[in-house]
């Protein structure tokens, strides 16, 4: 680094982060203000641990979502090739290519509410109810149409007793249903269920297992 001080006196400077600190070698654009447009000049050495050590620290992320971060303070003529280069174990054996749980399709607009409702279970959940952890799962009803959400607690994942609550919560309350989305859990293609939909001729809308994006808005 020392030789790019020598060559290139206008872009490498030396400055002092703090007062005891030995002075660093830093990179400056021309026509840019040393005092705040500076960044740490690494030295190739330095290279491949420190884009290792950021790519642990921010969580695993992406090769842009990294370089636009380390080109905020860092710089180096081969930092972009080292980013890209970057091999992680652990991300080239969970991660998966293309789009990603977060983007999701985009949904089927409904003018007229009621007519179709998307059904989800959530939980476990714990809160604090007066000094005591109490735990309990949730029914989700959304109108896709009003996007009116309701959570309905329920005391355990049966066909039978989310069929009930299901009636009890919506059914009962709002004109009948032309569509209900759900997941292939076994409380909602289980039998129990499946009757309730059938009786009340509402059509059966399942997302499956490698496709959770379908039923959108819940996931």
């Amino acid at each position: 680094m020392l030789g790019y001080v020598q060559h290139f006196p206008n872009n490498y400077i030396y400055k002092c982060l703090d007062d005891g600190v030995k002075d660093i070698i830093c990179y400056v654009k021309e026509h840019e203000d040393p005092t705040t447009k500076w960044k740490i000049a690494l030295p190739e050495s330095m290279l491949e641990e420190t884009v290792q050590w950021f790519h642990q620290v921010m969580g695993h992320p992406g090769h842009s979502h990294l370089r636009n971060t380390m080109n905020q303070r860092y710089h180096h003529h081969l930092l972009r090739q080292t980013i890209d280069k970057h091999r992680c174990e652990h991300c080239l054996r969970h991660k998966f290519l293309g789009k990603g749980y977060g983007l999701l399709p985009d949904r089927d607009l409904r003018i007229a509410p009621w007519e179709e409702v998307v059904i989800d279970l959530i939980g476990p959940w714990k809160v604090k109810v007066h000094g005591k952890m109490v735990e309990f799962n949730a029914l989700t009803c959304i109108d896709t149409a009003s996007n009116l959400v309701k959570s309905i607690r329920i005391d355990s994942k049966t066909s039978s007793h989310v069929r009930d609550k299901f009636v009890q919560s919506w059914l009962s309350r709002y004109p009948r249903l032309i569509r209900c989305v759900h997941d292939r859990g076994g409380e909602f293609i289980g039998q129990e269920f499946q009757w309730l939909l059938n009786m009340f001729s509402v059509k059966d809308v399942q997302s499956t297992a490698k496709n959770p994006q379908a039923n959108s808005i819940c996931e």
